[in-house]
């Protein structure tokens, strides 16, 4: 795991690059339904605000045990969001641990107890244990497979199994859109030290291809977001490293690190009808 948590002044930091880099776009997810799982992570506290500020409703799941040694405020934030701008009848939390094949039930009940339908899912839980391969036990080897790709799976199984019964075969408006979050490390470059983690991502990947031909059929789009350097917890040890920090903004087309804003504006776009003849494509947000 990340050497320690966020400071008070490096969430301030990263939420108001997030208001900068913001685009308003209006109501474009007037009254969607939307499932964000690891939504007190950084890209998941970003996806859900922005799906809010767009009209959908969000069921913002998380597992408090785990999450809050990392980032201890998270949903606490996002809360304050949603009083501050009146959503508090759009955001419900749900705490569940993503890695029991069972949670992809718990999830879908939840959801539509609340809300009555599903229209999107953000599979963007996820963590990573910093060892070298020889050293990977077999525990932190099950257990970031479990987080970052088995229950996804299952979860996805599940939306799918609800979005078919409900979904009208090749009409043009979109009936329902996956997004998940790969990573440029597994599916793009190798890196020390994460091998679990590459694994997780790479096989994120491959699903995603997968289903969007399987649930094509049904008008449901499967889409992947892989991020590269983005100043979230996993890679603030390199952000505080100001070595590390000039190499990887000496290294982006763009000279700069990436923020969770950037990642959930094209969360954004791949959830709306914007993106109704996009399916299977893996979008890479890395700054070139």
């Amino acid at each position: 795991m990340p050497e320690k948590i966020l400071t008070r002044e490096e969430i301030q930091f990263g939420i108001e690059q997030d208001r900068q880099l913001k685009v308003p776009v209006g109501k474009i997810l007037e009254d969607k339904v939307a499932i964000i799982t690891g939504a007190s992570s950084r890209l998941g506290g970003a996806t859900t605000r922005t799906f809010l500020d767009a009209g959908a409703n969000v069921i913002g799941v998380y597992y408090r045990k785990a999450d809050e040694r990392l980032y201890p405020t998270a949903i606490q934030d996002i809360k304050q969001f949603v009083h501050d701008n009146g959503f508090k009848e759009k955001f419900v939390t749900l705490d569940v641990d993503i890695s029991h094949q069972s949670s992809g039930e718990v999830i879908v009940k939840n959801t539509l107890d609340t809300y009555g339908r599903i229209d999107i899912l953000c599979n963007f839980a996820g963590f990573a244990y910093f060892n070298n391969f020889e050293h990977v036990t077999i525990k932190e080897y099950k257990r970031t497979l479990d987080v970052n790709l088995n229950g996804h799976f299952f979860l996805t199984q599940k939306v799918a199994e609800k979005k078919k019964k409900n979904s009208v075969p090749f009409h043009y408006a979109t009936r329902g859109s996956i997004i998940n979050m790969t990573s440029v490390t597994g599916c793009h470059v190798g890196e020390d030290g994460v091998s679990p983690y590459a694994i997780t991502k790479a096989g994120l990947s491959a699903l995603t291809k997968s289903l969007a031909t399987e649930l094509g059929h049904y008008n449901i789009r499967v889409n992947s977001i892989s991020p590269g350097s983005i100043l979230t917890p996993i890679n603030f040890r390199d952000y505080r490293d100001k070595k590390r920090k000039k190499s990887i903004e000496e290294r982006s087309s763009l000279g700069r690190w990436g923020f969770p804003q950037d990642v959930a504006n094209v969360a954004l776009f791949l959830a709306s009808d914007l993106s109704a003849y996009v399916t299977g494509a893996e979008i890479v947000v890395d700054g070139g």
